[in-house]
């Protein structure tokens, strides 16, 4: 009976280089249902290590001198540091010796027919755990934005560690008044004026659940045209009016499938799962998604560990990437295919305005 990695050494189209090369080239441009690099754009680090020198948000003004006499002195204000670790992110899949048997019995025991099956089944599997590696940045961000929080949680011992960022509470609000279908459109106002003080110009738009968008277009003032309820676009164009300048409402209703513990129960999770409305600063973007090089990542655009077959684009390799690898295990009779990804998304507080509408 072959081993699989006996059968791999056979197959270059799948060892780990080549399917990290193709990961990153099939995600360079983000999945389409991703939106954390809008939010969140990438940003290299060397280290996995975050210091974030947080400014504080101050708009110093100059004075008038006399003439001969020495301005306003403006001193470096800087906020405190924050020194933030990221633990890596990582997806995987065990190859078994069930797989072969099951290979070599449905192939008539040929091992050409064997190896164009796992050329289709590896890759197969390499793009799942991409996409579980990226959909953790996405929920982060988003879980990061809404909260101000960053959580990581051990698949194993599923001990859970939670870093608060310690923004202002005037950051995150709850207003003493529910929004609702009578109240909702006066509170957004209300909101996105105190966004505008808060960024220090007009926000771009807010990002809502379909149901707080419900609530506004009920009880926003009816068209001066039509004499019905707004549009969608008739509801932006006015806000637009009341702040002079462009506004948007991003709806945010996708769902992801988070494991519940060690087992393979799920439960399907919106990715912004409250009643916040987040209001999105001028800039658009709200933070940073820190990339760090993966050390495997690393050895294979330098040829080591295992070596890199000839011909290879290794310099195609993004070592700060998602990573493709594959590891031995111990019993002999089976292999792990792992997907890894260094990153962290961490907000920035100057941009960040949430208002709970509790709806």
């Amino acid at each position: 009976m072959y081993e699989l990695f006996e059968l791999l050494g056979r197959v270059q189209e799948i060892d780990a280089a080549t399917l990290t090369v193709r990961e990153q080239a099939r995600l360079a441009n983000n999945l389409p249902e991703l939106r954390w690099s809008i939010f969140f754009p990438r940003q290299n680090s060397d280290s996995i290590r975050i210091a974030e020198m947080r400014t504080l948000d101050l708009r110093p003004v100059a004075d008038r001198r006399p003439w001969g006499g020495r301005g306003r002195y403006i001193p470096l204000e800087q906020g405190k540091l924050v020194e933030l670790e990221m633990a890596p992110i990582e997806a995987y899949f065990t190859y078994d010796e069930y797989l072969m048997q099951r290979l070599m019995e449905r192939n008539a025991q040929r091992i050409d027919l064997a190896l164009d099956a796992l050329r289709v089944k590896i890759p197969q599997r390499a793009e799942v755990l991409a996409d579980a590696d990226y959909r953790r940045v996405e929920v982060d961000a988003f879980w990061a934005w809404r909260t101000g929080e960053i959580v990581a949680k051990d698949p194993e011992s599923e001990q859970t560690l939670t870093v608060n960022l310690g923004f202002d509470a005037a950051r995150y609000v709850t207003p003493a008044q529910a929004w609702t279908n009578s109240t909702a459109w006066a509170e957004l106002l209300q909101h996105a004026y105190e966004a505008r003080n808060m960024f220090g110009a007009a926000p771009r738009g807010a990002l809502v659940r379909q149901s707080t968008l419900t609530a506004i277009g009920e009880s926003a003032p009816a068209s001066g045209i039509t004499g019905f309820k707004r549009s969608r676009a008739e509801l932006e164009d006015r806000i637009a009016q009341e702040l002079g300048s462009e506004f948007t409402f991003r709806v945010e209703e996708r769902t992801v499938d988070v494991f519940t513990g060690k087992g393979n129960a799920t439960v399907a999770t919106k990715v912004w799962p409250g009643t916040e409305v987040a209001f999105i600063p001028p800039q658009v973007s709200v933070g940073s998604t820190f990339f760090a090089p993966v050390y495997r990542a690393q050895m294979m655009a330098q040829g080591g560990q295992n070596g890199v077959p000839g011909g290879l684009p290794r310099d195609f390799i993004d070592v700060r990437g998602v990573t493709l690898f594959y590891l031995r295990n111990e019993d002999g009779k089976s292999m792990t295919l792992e997907a890894q990804l260094n990153a962290l998304p961490i907000p920035d507080e100057r941009r960040v305005y949430i208002v709970d509408g509790q709806i």
